[in-house]
């Protein structure tokens, strides 16, 4: 997931994939100071996603990043801007549920086959989260 100071991928760590999942944070910084690049799901949500930050995703529903979106939901964030380049998914309806988005700049928010992204259109039709179109 681009956004957090670079890019986010899985890194089997010493937890391996059946345990925790650690993150590799490509130019990564913690407090304007270079970051040990391998920190656990925890680590890097409280470290790189602050309230109010702006974070993009190009995952509708295949290779969502749940986990992370599941962290930054327990975390507390809020008043996040996101991006859906050029469409998001689940994950960002759950953030948007979740109360932890302010604005998204999208064209869509769906679950793919499964139809309109409920927790979006909630919100939307509601007048409760800006929406700029990026088509």
């Amino acid at each position: 997931m681009k956004g957090m100071g670079g890019w986010a991928e899985p890194h089997p760590g010493a937890g391996g994939f059946r345990g925790s999942l650690d993150f590799h944070c490509a130019g990564a910084t913690m407090g304007g100071v270079a970051a040990n690049k391998i920190a656990s799901l925890q680590e890097a949500v409280a470290g790189l996603v602050q309230d109010g930050q702006f974070i993009a995703s190009t995952a509708e529903m295949d290779a969502v990043p749940m986990a992370l979106a599941r962290e930054i939901v327990r975390s507390g964030r809020h008043d996040l801007r996101i991006a859906g380049l050029p469409g998001s998914g689940i994950a960002w309806d759950l953030l948007i549920g979740a109360g932890c988005v302010a604005e998204a700049q999208v064209c869509h928010i769906s679950l793919g086959s499964l139809g309109p992204a409920p927790n979006f259109r909630r919100l939307v039709e509601g007048g409760r989260l800006k929406v700029n179109d990026n088509t």
